[in-house]
């Protein structure tokens, strides 16, 4: 992320605190938080949020925390390097945060009750459906024309939106391909338009909507989104393939 990002940050959101979100994938055990929070308190490193994503018949879980470093010496690095070395740990990313739900109002629903809307709204045939997608299109496009001035790579800033919206709960995301401005490949564990939904085609209309308005302003250019793979389906997992639009 650029200078003037971590600036505009800190001046809109916590000014004069230094705020970092960290991402750790370790075992599954009943204590598996134990040793990285005793690393946080010795470095005197305050946490403001955890969102913790878990499954009983899954070997890791994945915590996602946001840091206040603004009391603490120690450097991003050596915040890494200390994770790292704790048994369990599988891999760390330690990111600047340029998103935040600091003074935005969030509004909650369950599962179910999003699940219903959804519901609802596909039950109107193709044109619910259209509405999902172009609801997403907007929320991703606009998402992504407020930050991409922040970073200098597109990829960076496709991985900090599904961060984002994994800390919001919509699911687990991560990038398996990535060739700039050609194509991208992402997979979505538990992605909550899909769980609980069978169908005999792939169910996503909202999230694809979100990548297509996301990855068209990234790239400068149309792009389409197929749902490759969908729970809803069948198959394990969600699978999203992006290309750009020939």
């Amino acid at each position: 992320m650029t200078d003037e990002g971590n600036l505009w940050i800190k001046q809109r959101y916590f000014p004069g605190r230094r705020i970092t979100i960290v991402s750790i994938r370790l075992k599954a055990k009943p204590n598996f938080l134990v040793k990285p929070v005793e690393v946080f308190s010795k470095c005197n490193i305050g946490i403001l949020s955890c969102i913790i994503q878990a499954h009983p018949d899954r070997p890791f879980v994945r915590a996602t925390i946001f840091l206040d470093l603004t009391y603490s010496t120690i450097s991003r690095e050596e915040i890494v390097s200390k994770i790292m070395s704790l048994p369990g740990v599988r891999e760390i990313e330690l990111l600047e945060s340029p998103l935040t739900h600091g003074e935005a109002r969030l509004v909650a629903f369950t599962l179910g009750e999003i699940q219903d809307l959804f519901g609802m709204l596909r039950n109107l045939g193709s044109g619910g459906k259209a509405i999902l997608f172009n609801m997403g299109y907007r929320a991703g496009y606009n998402l992504a024309d407020r930050i991409a001035k922040f970073f200098k790579s597109s990829e960076r800033a496709l991985e900090y939106m599904m961060l984002y919206h994994e800390s919001l709960g919509h699911g687990r995301f991560e990038i398996l391909k990535y060739i700039d401005e050609v194509e991208c490949i992402i997979r979505a564990d538990e992605l909550c338009e899909c769980m609980g939904v069978k169908a005999k085609e792939p169910n996503s209309h909202l999230f694809r909507g979100i990548l297509t308005g996301i990855l068209s302003r990234l790239w400068k250019n149309k792009v389409l989104v197929e749902e490759v793979k969908c729970v809803a389906k069948g198959d394990d997992h969600c699978e999203f393939k992006v290309e750009v639009s020939r």
